[in-house]
């Protein structure tokens, strides 16, 4: 009768240890569909946001080949030298859930673009957010910050589209890229003086 007993309770042990160690695996992932991403409006509302796959033909294109996205660096003011190369770590639609409409003032976008270790960035680091919106590409340098070992990026929007987030790898380090004047690829191809932007 013990031995039943005692059986029952090592039984008992390893199906709690397992559904514990489930629990945990699933808490730890930070692929960027499992982590919370935030916009805050200018009354400092914050909004949840969603990401989806991205489904513009023209966006998927350019990102899958670093040729064309290092042209888009240079046709938006940015400088590649040689030897810089751009490595996509992050690309979705972004929308707010729950039909939220975009306030006039725009938003404050958090988008967490998930492990940090998993996409060779540190806190710190500067990234590239590349914004598909209704007026065409923009380019956005930032900076990684790191929270809970996700790697997270802020930026200022006024409307949501396909985003993508760059590094720029030279001899194995994430650089950042000297900058010429700003301007901004339009969905035509053409291309519209924006404001100057400056190296440092």
């Amino acid at each position: 009768m013990k031995l039943k007993k005692l059986v029952a309770l090592i039984t008992a042990g390893a199906l709690c240890l397992g559904m514990s160690m489930t629990a945990f695996a699933a808490g730890t992932d930070k692929s960027p569909e499992k982590v919370p991403a935030y916009a805050t409006d200018e009354n400092g509302k914050v909004l949840p946001l969603e990401y989806k796959e991205t489904t513009e033909a023209a966006v998927k294109d350019a990102l899958k080949d670093p040729e064309k996205i290092a042209d888009l660096f240079e046709e938006n003011g940015f400088d590649l030298k040689d030897g810089e190369t751009p490595v996509v770590v992050f690309s979705k639609d972004v929308d707010l859930k729950d039909g939220e409409k975009i306030p006039e003032g725009g938003l404050d976008l958090d988008l967490n673009i998930g492990s940090a270790a998993a996409a060779g960035l540190k806190h710190g680091d500067t990234v590239y957010v590349f914004h598909w919106g209704k007026d065409g590409l923009e380019i956005i340098p930032v900076t990684v910050i790191t929270v809970n070992g996700n790697a997270v990026v802020k930026v200022h929007v006024s409307d949501l589209s396909p985003f993508a987030v760059v590094k720029v790898m030279s001899n194995g380090k994430v650089v950042k890229v000297d900058t010429t004047t700003g301007r901004r690829t339009n969905l035509d191809g053409t291309r519209t003086p924006s404001s100057p932007r400056t190296g440092e």
